[in-house]
């Protein structure tokens, strides 16, 4: 339905709005771009997830390294290693253990305790993308069971 509300000799304000009135209508009843429209709506979005999902899993990557070192200086520790002879050397062994990651000895603590020896380590995390700014500190502790050496007498029967 087409809508003439002017006369023929109306060549002023009124037939300019009328024409953008059917500029408008046209492009209104249009659909190319819509996808396009719409991806970049979602994009963004989308991109965020994955990034979140690829940093929290790499953080779960450190904090499990973390935890392996700790339990691997506590063990060696006890056992008494020549790697492993003192706090430094306990130390320098679990920051050795984590790959890919820059730990230096200073997070790690060594103390005797009444469950035996106990490494724990204390580390901030940061981000891997675009300064996102998580700094959530990341700890792992673990206590080997000082190993005693238990002599049996012999039996006499």
């Amino acid at each position: 339905m087409k809508w003439n509300f002017l006369s023929d000799e109306d060549d002023g304000v009124a037939s300019r709005i009328l024409i953008w009135i059917r500029k408008l209508q046209t492009f209104a009843t249009q659909s190319a771009g819509t996808s396009a429209v719409e991806f970049a709506l979602i994009a963004p979005v989308l991109c965020a997830l994955m990034l979140g999902i690829i940093e929290g899993g790499r953080m779960m990557w450190v904090t499990n390294q973390l935890q392996t070192a700790v339990e691997e200086a506590a063990h060696c520790g006890v056992m008494g290693s020549t790697n492993c002879g003192t706090t430094q050397m306990i130390q320098a062994y679990a920051a050795n253990q984590i790959n890919g990651y820059g730990v230096t000895t200073s997070q790690f603590y060594v103390t005797n305790t009444t469950c035996g020896l106990k490494v724990t380590a204390t580390v901030p995390y940061t981000g891997l993308f675009f300064g996102i700014s998580m700094s959530p500190t990341l700890t792992a502790s673990f206590c080997q069971p000082k190993m005693t050496p238990t002599i049996t007498a012999p039996s006499t029967t």
